[in-house]
């Protein structure tokens, strides 16, 4: 009688040690590399806070790492007493995302310690204050800042990223402010799914050179264009990105997969207390993005209440839980011109907008 019970005890610890053998080889070997871009204040340090808790919930074998990266060392350094945690490790290199220096020296660094990047989260970029909308020269600077050098630190870092990761991109559903007054050729390519690189940059540059010289006269009030524009072509960068993306490899497990996503107006110490969700609230919508939703709907995508909104074929329609809306490209104004006929009252629409989001 013994023997049997012995025999049967034995049969229930050898189903236990197989079925945690099991569970540990489901465990990830290392731990999961996240690089966000910004870091040091408001809504990025929410998104880092966010981020870490999420990460402690992934069980590995390795030790999750997450590193944050801003232009001023000092800030960096600071910052990152402040976001200690205590089973994932955070890190801090110093990063001018408009530099091409700074941007090799932080890939030859990366590429010392650890392998892949899993998750890329790019939330750098500047939202000019109401005061600082009319500044001679603002429209260069707030374009250059959230396109041409989020550009630039998502196509360098892109090498390093691992099969089946995740770049996420914050941008503003400003955005539709720009694009509801586009003139057709303009929006087809930024949106239409077969934009190239070089569309996007024309349109971009563009966008500069004319609202620069309609503002020479004294009328500054053009620049408050400047940032849902940049907006917008942030949104279809990761557009492009996404649909390039998609025939990179027959296995959709190993596809990298690029999306915007809105954060929403936050509450945060340098924007506005009247904003109507917190910090931790836009870190969630991160979060979101960077690890629960599905890759391949979210595929190229930007996320607005965390469901896609996706601009081209002629129309946009953002699916955001209420009454979709849809812009029609034969409803637009033709025009030589992107912005031209955008004047007057729609320019200082535009401007009294923007004053009130960022006063």
């Amino acid at each position: 009688m013994a023997f049997f019970l012995s025999a049967k005890w034995a049969w229930v610890a050898l189903q236990f040690v197989l079925k945690r053998r099991e569970e540990l080889q489901k465990i990830r070997k290392r731990g999961i590399v996240v690089v966000i871009i910004g870091g040091t204040t408001g809504l990025d340090m929410a998104i880092v806070h966010s981020v870490c808790s999420r990460l402690a919930q992934i069980e590995t074998h390795g030790v999750h790492s997450v590193i944050i990266t801003t232009k001023n060392q000092t800030e960096g350094v600071t910052s990152l007493e402040l976001l200690r945690h205590p089973t994932v490790r955070v890190g801090y290199h110093q990063l001018d995302a408009s530099n091409k220096d700074s941007l090799m020296a932080f890939c030859q660094h990366f590429k010392e310690q650890f392998e892949n990047i899993d998750i890329l989260i790019n939330n750098a970029g500047m939202l000019p204050s109401a005061a600082e909308l009319g500044c001679k020269g603002d429209t260069e600077t707030v374009m250059n800042v959230n396109y041409y050098d989020a550009k630039l630190v998502t196509f360098t870092l892109l090498p390093l990223m691992a099969p089946g990761g995740r770049i996420v991109v914050a941008a503003s559903g400003l955005a539709e402010l720009a694009i509801r007054w586009m003139n057709n050729e303009t929006f087809t390519k930024l949106f239409s799914e077969t934009s190239t690189e070089d569309d996007i940059d024309g349109v971009a540059d563009g966008f500069v050179k004319e609202i620069c010289a309609t503002s020479a006269g004294g009328k500054r009030v053009h620049d408050a264009l400047a940032y849902p524009f940049a907006q917008a072509s942030r949104i279809a960068l990761t557009q492009y990105l996404g649909n390039q993306l998609k025939w990179s490899s027959r296995d959709p497990a190993m596809r990298v997969t690029a999306c915007s996503f809105s954060p929403g107006w936050c509450r945060t110490p340098s924007g506005s207390n009247r904003a109507p969700f917190s910090a931790a609230e836009g870190a969630e919508e991160a979060v979101y993005a960077a690890f629960d939703a599905d890759a391949e709907t979210i595929q190229g995508s930007f996320l607005i209440g965390r469901k896609p909104a996706r601009f081209g074929d002629g129309h946009a329609v953002a699916v955001t839980g209420n009454s979709g809306r849809a812009h029609t490209a034969a409803g637009r104004k033709t025009n030589d011109d992107i912005y031209k006929f955008a004047s007057g009252k729609i320019a200082t629409a535009a401007l009294a907008l923007v004053a009130r989001v960022v006063r």
